[in-house]
């Protein structure tokens, strides 16, 4: 799990541009003033309604970020990362969001 600076609340998606589009993700970013990138986890209710699956997801993608190095290859951005599909069990799409991550930094 990556540091609590790298994280930041989502409240609203203001000046983000995009990133990247995938199939069950879509990753925006903007630039920040800070001298370390950040990263937010947006996701509904409508695309996965168990709180503890979208809690899933949330670490599943943090820890990508932690174990791939994804912190020392951007830097002064804030990652907007929005989840797009219906999911139901978080453990059945990990290999699909696991390479659409890999796909979006280029790890």
């Amino acid at each position: 799990m990556i540091a609590r600076k790298h994280r930041f609340n989502v409240l609203s998606s203001k000046g983000f541009e995009v990133f990247y589009r995938g199939k069950n993700l879509l990753i925006k970013t903007r630039p920040n003033d800070l001298t370390f990138p950040r990263f937010g986890v947006f996701l509904t209710k409508k695309n996965i309604p168990l709180s503890s699956q979208r809690i899933a997801l949330k670490r599943l993608i943090f820890d990508f970020i932690d174990k791939k190095r994804v912190l020392s290859s951007s830097l002064n951005q804030d990652f907007l990362i929005i989840n797009l599909a219906k999911m139901d069990k978080i453990r059945d799409n990990k290999p699909i969001i696991e390479k659409e991550l890999e796909k979006a930094f280029n790890v």
